[in-house]
This record gives structure tokens, sequence and C-alpha cells, in this order.
């Protein structure tokens, strides 16, 4: 956690060192969540039961989400959290999406209507690269779409952000 950059969008686990309501404008919870080389201040404006289960000292988060500047130094609003014990799997090694998107629309979400629409609509995309730019993939194969709708599909899309773990692929 001590190479974060603003702006940037990280994978990460650490364990909850600290939970506190932080007075101000607006009521929020604020997550310090700390691994072997940082820390990081989760901040969460929408408050709920699933979320304060799993946010307690001591509890292990594996997270998503980008870093801000924020009142307590590098922050992340809203992330995507997973509550992490012996028995949790690591993280499929794939690329995964992300969106921009608008306040109410999460990246699961964005990552499904995206998924459908490419499942129905997966014969109708167009080649648009030349040949010798695919390294003998064609588009369907790059995207994990196939016709066959018996068929589990995954998908990729236009990448803009990912986590530093990962490899970054710009189309």
């Amino acid at each position: 956690m001590n190479q974060l950059q603003v702006g940037r969008s990280y994978l990460m686990e650490g364990v909850v060192r600290s939970i506190d309501m932080p007075p101000g404008k607006r009521k929020s919870m604020a997550i310090l969540l700390q691994d072997d080389f940082g820390k990081v201040t989760l901040r969460f404006y929408h408050i709920y039961k699933a979320l304060t289960d799993r946010a307690k000292a001591g509890n292990r988060l594996r997270i998503f989400g980008e870093v801000r500047v924020g009142a307590r130094g590098l922050e992340l609003y809203h992330p995507e959290i997973q509550l992490i014990t012996e028995h949790t799997a690591l993280p499929k090694t794939q690329l995964t999406a992300i969106y921009p998107a608008t306040e109410g629309l999460t990246q699961p979400k964005l990552r499904e209507y995206v998924k459908q629409a490419l499942n129905q609509h997966a014969d109708a995309l167009p080649e648009l690269l030349p040949e010798k730019f695919t390294n003998g993939y064609a588009l369907k194969q790059a995207l994990g779409v196939y016709s066959s709708s018996s068929c589990k599909c995954q998908y990729a899309a236009t990448f803009t952000r990912f986590s530093p773990c990962s490899t970054t692929f710009n189309f």
C-alpha cells in the first residue's frame, strides 16, 4: 500500500485496524486498512449492515477501488470489498473491465450488462483490426465470446484502468 498512486485503481488485501464515524457535514464511515507495507482509508457514505458486518477490527478484507486524496491522506471511496477467511480462494486470474460509471451503477452491474450485450450480439461484431495486428486471434476469441448458446461465456472489453497486479492492455 506504500506505492499507491492517486487516480489509479487497485486490488489489495489488508487487515482492518480501526473503524470510526468521523464528524462532518455528511455521515460517513472510515475504515483504516493496513498491510505489511502501508495503510489506506476506506470511506463509505452509504453505510449498510453487510458492510458493518465485514468491517470489524482484525478482519482481513480484499478491496478494489480508485485511490483519491481525502481528509486522511490516501482514501478509496466506496470500494468493492470482500471478507477474506482462511477458506477464501485467491482472485481469478483474468482481466476485469473497469468502466466509467455514474453514482448508483456498480462495476459488477456494468460488467453484467456488457456480458449480456456481447452474448446477444457476438455474431454482429465486425473484425476491425487488420490481420497483421491480430497475432492470429479473431475479435471473438479476444473477447472470449462464442456464438453457442450452451457455452458459459466470459468476456473482456475496452480497458482503461487496471489493478497494477495485472497486465495492462490499452486498445
